[in-house]
């Protein structure tokens, strides 16, 4: 079952329904396979939905096969979603289209994106549009759950006492480390290190790992997170104690261990944030599947299961 996270994203896959079912010709009410509320969905749109969603994900044609209801779900759902927006004017707004534009291209220097979109033939006008539908959708949906219940404190508790297992916490230890191209130079700091100089001073001066500038702090971490042979040799140190100098393919280390979190249970101070971030997920859901429930009811919806099956043609 898709949680609701999963839900919108698999409806914003499938974003460019609206803009194409709405353009062109109205349809004939003889060849709809689908409709709800105001949208009528063809046999030729859904096939050419299905296909693209078919390319999009690198599904077979047996994987379509077999999650058609799962598709269908998710188009009269995303439909019923957007029947909601128009009815209450919920619109995105120009300024809205072109930050989320601009926000996508930081990732694409110069004129990487559109050579993305061509090789997915994709014009880039098609594509504002999908983005402009996947924008709705997402504020259609935080506009309607805007009152979702929040957790309360007896509820955090509660589950806290329910799910003492989920907050067990491995030994973790906080590592320091420095790295230098070569040994030389690693062992001239060993040297400074042994006299008494101040590790963290060192690496933020002469480290060349991307930390350096944290004071060489590399952060939490367990067994298991680390390249086996710095593990072992980290894993063995007590806090405050140094490794030995350690080569890797990135250069030459010295590691410490700045502090221990010993094995045990989290406490329910530590843990009321992810608490109430799951329980309010969970209301979140609960209110999501009511108002759609609601929707279905407001926007009729009809399927003509038979011969959407009946026309699926499709080749692997």
């Amino acid at each position: 079952m898709f949680n609701l996270y999963c839900k919108i994203y698999y409806l914003l896959i499938i974003s460019f329904l609206l803009w194409i079912f709405s353009c062109g010709v109205a349809p004939k009410e003889e060849d709809a396979v689908i409709t709800i509320g105001e949208t009528v969905i063809t046999k030729k749109k859904l096939q050419h939905e299905i296909e693209r969603i078919k390319y999009d994900m690198g599904l077979s044609a047996e994987e379509i096969r077999e999650g058609i209801d799962s598709i269908i779900n998710n188009i009269v759902e995303k439909n019923l979603i957007l029947e909601y927006g128009r009815v209450n004017a919920i619109t995105i707004t120009e300024e809205e289209l072109k930050t989320a534009v601009n926000e996508v291209k930081q990732d694409y220097p110069g004129d990487l994106l559109n050579e993305v979109l061509l090789k997915r033939y994709i014009d880039i006008n098609e594509w504002k549009k999908n983005l402009h539908n996947e924008l709705l959708v997402k504020k259609i949906v935080d506009t309607a759950l805007a009152d979702v219940k929040m957790a309360t404190l007896d509820e955090v508790k509660a589950y806290y006492d329910s799910h003492l297992e989920d907050f067990r916490e491995p030994l973790m230890l906080e590592i320091r480390q420095i790295v230098t191209k070569t040994g030389e130079e690693m062992e001239n700091l060993l040297s400074r290190l042994i006299k008494g100089e101040d590790m963290a001073e060192l690496a933020r001066n002469f480290s060349i790992a991307p930390e350096s500038e944290n004071e060489g702090l590399l952060g939490w971490f367990a067994k298991g997170e680390l390249e086996e042979n710095i593990e072992k040799s980290v894993f063995a140190l007590k806090p405050g104690e140094m490794s030995k100098i350690i080569e890797s393919p990135y250069g030459f280390h010295i590691f410490k261990v700045v502090s221990v979190k010993e094995e045990g249970i989290r406490g329910l101070p530590e843990s009321i944030k992810d608490i109430e971030s799951i329980i309010t997920m969970e209301n979140r859901e609960l209110m999501y599947t009511k108002w759609l429930d609601g929707l279905k009811m407001q926007f009729p919806v009809s399927i003509k299961e038979m011969e959407i099956l009946a026309d699926m043609k499709m080749e692997d």
